[in-house]
């Protein structure tokens, strides 16, 4: 069956899509998932980041001296970060119940960016019942966390540019579609990865400006606390635009040509997506 060709949209159709657009992002109190979100890659994420670059570092490189690195830290800001995350790559003291926390803690994580998702494609919740999806998510992402500082060490200007977009691309196509237990076809998840890659390589670009700065203020007047509160908030902002972007990404697919192909299961709750979490 030929699949009958999108008709141009008129002035009316864009301002009634912007309006449902507007209500969608409200319904879902973007604002409100973002916070969660971030804290809960605080508690999660940076766990996990630490055993990485304590298991997976070739250059001896610990995660604090990862973040002196990526943010050109000097001085005073370089020993606070050193004094909140440690000085050494730790991979000797890792122990069996330490792998184990840093687990359950991404899985925490993941849980909530799956909500996300879920109530993004007003898909029903499966809880406990995707954690061998999020645990194949939780894989990919060390993968993608070792594999990406080598390849920064290989390119540089704008081939490490473009790599880094469609890498980033990948792992944001990759992330919904399984925590989402291959529940949407791929196609369907290409707005939301372009935009997700988009808004992510954009902010990454700013707190490039804004990070040392910061991180510096912060440090000067809290210390180490202040290092850890400065992360946070840049968490939060990562936040903002994966929900953001999940968000935009979902309702384009649902609303335009893309969804004339394929079905996403709906709900049977006939409560707002937001308050059915």
């Amino acid at each position: 069956m030929r699949r009958p060709h999108p008709r141009r949209w008129s002035f009316g159709d864009m301002l009634t899509w912007g309006r449902g657009l507007v209500a969608r992002l409200i319904s879902l109190e973007i604002l409100d998932r973002a916070l969660v979100i971030g804290a809960q890659a605080f508690g999660a994420l940076i766990p996990l980041l630490i055993v990485i670059a304590g298991t997976g570092a070739t250059d001896e490189q610990s995660f604090a001296d990862t973040l002196i690195d990526r943010f050109d830290l000097t001085g005073s800001t370089a020993d606070s970060v050193k004094q909140a995350f440690g000085n050494g790559t730790g991979g000797a003291s890792l122990t069996t119940l330490g792998v184990v926390i840093v687990i359950f803690s991404s899985l925490s994580f993941t849980r909530a960016v799956q909500r996300t998702f879920e109530l993004t494609w007003e898909l029903p919740k499966r809880g406990f019942r995707s954690t061998g999806w999020n645990l194949a998510w939780v894989a990919a992402f060390a993968a993608y966390l070792t594999i990406f500082p080598v390849v920064r060490g290989w390119f540089h200007g704008w081939p490490y540019n473009v790599i880094s977009l469609c890498g980033t691309f990948l792992l944001w196509s990759i992330t919904p579609y399984l925590l989402l237990a291959r529940r949407v076809r791929w196609k369907r998840l290409v707005p939301q990865a372009a935009l997700t890659a988009f808004g992510m390589t954009l902010l990454s670009a700013g707190l490039l400006i804004y990070m040392p700065r910061a991180l510096s203020s912060a440090s000067s007047q809290f210390g180490a606390i202040g290092i850890a509160f400065t992360l946070l908030t840049m968490l939060w902002a990562l936040g903002f635009v994966l929900v953001t972007a999940a968000a935009v990404g979902a309702y384009i697919a649902n609303t335009t040509w893309l969804g004339s192909s394929g079905s996403v299961t709906q709900p049977s709750s006939s409560k707002s997506p937001a308050r059915a979490s």
